[in-house]
């Protein structure tokens, strides 16, 4: 499991992380 704010240019990494953070404002909201 990749840390949420990884340094560099990682296109799938970002998916994933837009993905996780969309969940959680889902289960938070």
């Amino acid at each position: 499991m990749s840390p949420p704010f990884s340094p560099g240019p990682d296109p799938h990494g970002t998916g994933q992380v837009i993905s996780t953070v969309r969940t959680l404002l889902r289960a938070e909201a």
